[in-house]
């Protein structure tokens, strides 16, 4: 939960305080767990809505929304390679609903739908947003000049 906690803050400590408000929430409403589908996910998608709640009522934070993973290799297409943290420092320098849009959908798995439910957007703007972020990411990785 501190992993996908701090792809959003990308403040260790305001992640922290996101997974202890979501744990609290958890068990304040465990009695509203059905069993249905696995706990994890139930707890990691109050987690998530407890930090789409805090990036939304703390404006400082709004600027920072990103993702952070364990530093990966990540093989493109033509045998280019590229670290995964240099990957993410390019996904940093998307516009602010675009960055969470790609993130929400490439990190999270989630749908247009979903997407659109929890930021307040339509689903063509969702899409439009992941489109966008993708061909700004393709654009740098391609100006990085990668080949071996």
């Amino acid at each position: 939960m501190l992993s996908m906690a701090i792809r959003y803050m990308n403040d260790r400590s305001m992640a922290e305080d996101v997974v202890n408000m979501g744990f609290l929430k958890c068990f304040q409403k465990i009695d509203k767990y059905t069993f249905q589908g696995s706990f994890e996910g139930w707890l990691r998608k109050i987690v998530l809505r407890t930090a789409l709640d805090t990036l939304r009522s703390n404006e400082r934070y709004n600027e920072k929304v990103i993702f952070v993973e364990k530093e990966q290799l990540i093989e493109k297409d033509h045998g280019d390679r590229m670290y995964y943290d240099q990957l993410i420092q390019l996904v940093n320098t998307l516009p602010k609903t675009t960055r969470l849009v790609f993130n929400l959908s490439v990190m999270e798995g989630m749908q247009h739908k979903e997407i659109a439910e929890e930021l307040g957007i339509s689903e063509g703007t969702s899409k439009w947003h992941l489109s966008e972020g993708r061909r700004i990411l393709k654009e740098k990785i391609e100006k990085l000049n990668l080949h071996h």
